[in-house]
């Protein structure tokens, strides 16, 4: 495969339509730095230098955002399911009914653990200090040991169900991402790990420019969505006020 990062004619030009209301003074948009074409994108994760994406088919490939284009490379693996894609540290994850497989970024078995909550297609997948967050197909999000995969509960249940998740620590932060299914073009909201909101308080969604995202990934700057109808990973800023909320002015984190 060949596909290249290309700039987004959707998202040099424009701040996503705010979805929520405007409780707070700088409600939430987004931007689309970049896209690339990856035919039925579905799963994504960041390995510290890469990110790696599933398409349907269940093959897996890297991409270097770091490189000028960002072209996909290396040598592509069979995932061991079809389904959103972590990273644990030190392996890729893929988690699929009660079972989450481990793979090396070579494609080599690395075993699997028994989780115990069970689900079948898992939208969305990440994993972050020691913990589990999964969300299955335009269901709630859960939460779960990483360790020993003990069930720790439901953590959002809104209405529409979710797909992607993501846990972003950045700075002073700390956050849940997710693709909220509530609406058709689908949105992206955020609430805060420590008291996660359902009902997505005013002025923390923003519309995404298609319909189907899964998966969500963080690289330490951006947020990387992968959009399965649209065939495309797209890059994404996310902004309070025209800035980006990843890299505070004068270092000053966002209350």
């Amino acid at each position: 495969m060949e596909s290249l990062f290309k700039k987004s004619a959707i998202g040099t030009a424009m701040a996503a339509a705010l979805i929520c209301g405007s409780a707070q003074a700088a409600p939430l948009t987004l931007s689309v730095i970049d896209s690339v074409n990856i035919s039925y994108a579905f799963g994504l994760a960041f390995d510290g230098t890469n990110i790696w994406y599933a398409d349907g088919f269940q093959n897996v490939r890297r991409i270097d955002q770091n490189t000028a284009g960002m072209p996909a490379f290396g040598n592509s693996f069979v995932a061991p399911v079809w389904s959103a894609m972590a990273w644990t540290g030190s392996s890729l994850a893929f988690a699929n009914g009660n079972t989450l497989y481990y793979r090396s970024t070579t494609g080599a078995d690395l075993g699997s653990m028994t989780l115990g909550r069970s689900a079948g297609l898992i939208d969305g997948l990440d994993i972050e200090n020691g913990k589990i967050y999964w969300s299955p197909d335009v269901s709630y999000a859960a939460q779960l040991n990483a360790t020993t995969g003990a069930d720790e509960g439901i953590i959002l249940n809104p209405p529409g169900g979710l797909s992607g998740i993501e846990r972003v620590i950045s700075g002073a932060n700390d956050w849940l991402f997710v693709v909220n299914d509530a609406s058709n073009p689908r949105t992206i909201c955020r609430t805060l790990t420590s008291a996660p909101d359902s009902n997505f308080p005013a002025g923390e969604c923003a519309q995404l420019p298609n319909s189907r995202y899964e998966d969500l990934a963080f690289d330490g700057r951006y947020l990387y969505a992968a959009d399965y109808y649209g065939g495309r990973i797209d890059k994404i800023d996310l902004l309070l006020d025209g800035g980006s909320i990843f890299v505070p002015p004068n270092g000053v984190p966002e209350p």
